[in-house]
């Protein structure tokens, strides 16, 4: 069972807001399974842009 913190639509005050919820459904898992492996990968190439920008900046400023 996977819990995920969902925004609820109908909530009185302002801390139920979010609540947390336990998916069951398999094709659920999956896609945010899918959806979260996905957004890893876009910040791995996120991080690894900035990464090489900062060492062409250190490399330029060092020269």
């Amino acid at each position: 069972m996977i819990y995920r913190t969902i925004k609820c639509k109908n909530a009185q005050k302002p801390a139920q807001r979010y609540m947390v919820c336990a998916t069951k459904s398999a094709f659920l898992n999956k896609k945010l399974a899918y959806m979260e492996k996905k957004q890893f990968l876009c910040n791995r190439i996120l991080n690894l842009e900035i990464n090489i920008k900062h060492f062409k900046t250190y490399n330029y400023v060092r020269n």
